[in-house]
């Protein structure tokens, strides 16, 4: 579960919305969301939402797992990540069974047996089951690359593909050709190579 739920604030300047809104538009955004951040002009509905986001500037997370440690913003939240402890699932699938700590996790789950992709790309309309994977996405369009490599300074816009490229660097090779034992560093050269050997393996 997010600690800063992004259903429960809105970027006061509207950037994902498009830049093209009108000033009463925004006006009645304002109205609706009298509540802003002083650090970040977030607006917010309800005084509480706001009180509780301040709490992601700060730092402060005043409820503790009494068995583990952690920390949290919300009493709520740390009632669900007891959850983990007790082995309690109490939100189950409809329609596999399947039982979950968090109602967030069985709504993604869900979402495999309906096909919803409630994230869609604002610049492409590519949709996803995740907000996190859509933000995954978003890099492609801004050309940000934000997972470096520490060994030599390259940059990637996504974790696999830093992960992938760290195998240069260690030497690891997971894929093994079964007909000659040439190892790979990629699932797909692998499949290359193996067509080398297909008129090998027909005789």
């Amino acid at each position: 579960m997010s600690e800063d739920s992004d259903d429960e604030w809105r970027d006061s300047e509207g950037a994902h919305s498009g830049a093209n809104r009108t000033t009463s538009q925004q006006a009645g955004e304002c109205a609706d969301r009298p509540h802003t951040c002083s650090v970040c002009s977030k607006n917010f509905r309800i005084k509480s939402i706001l009180t509780r986001h301040m709490k992601t500037h700060t730092g402060e997370k005043p409820y503790s797992c009494s068995v583990c440690g952690k920390s949290f913003i919300q009493r709520s939240y740390l009632q669900t990540h007891m959850n983990s402890h007790s082995g309690q699932r109490p939100y189950t699938c409809s329609f596999c069974g399947r039982g979950f700590t968090q109602v967030g996790n069985m709504n993604a789950h869900m979402r495999i047996h309906t096909g919803e992709k409630p994230h869609s790309c604002a610049d492409c309309g590519k949709s996803f089951r995740e907000k996190a994977d859509l933000i995954k996405h978003t890099v492609i369009h801004t050309g940000e690359k934000p997972y470096g490599c520490s060994v030599c300074d390259m940059k990637f816009s996504a974790q696999s593909n830093l992960t992938r490229h760290m195998k240069t660097h260690s030497g690891e090779r997971p894929y093994s050709c079964t007909a000659c034992g040439k190892r790979f560093i990629r699932r797909s050269h692998l499949i290359t190579h193996m067509k080398t050997h297909a008129g090998e393996l027909v005789k």
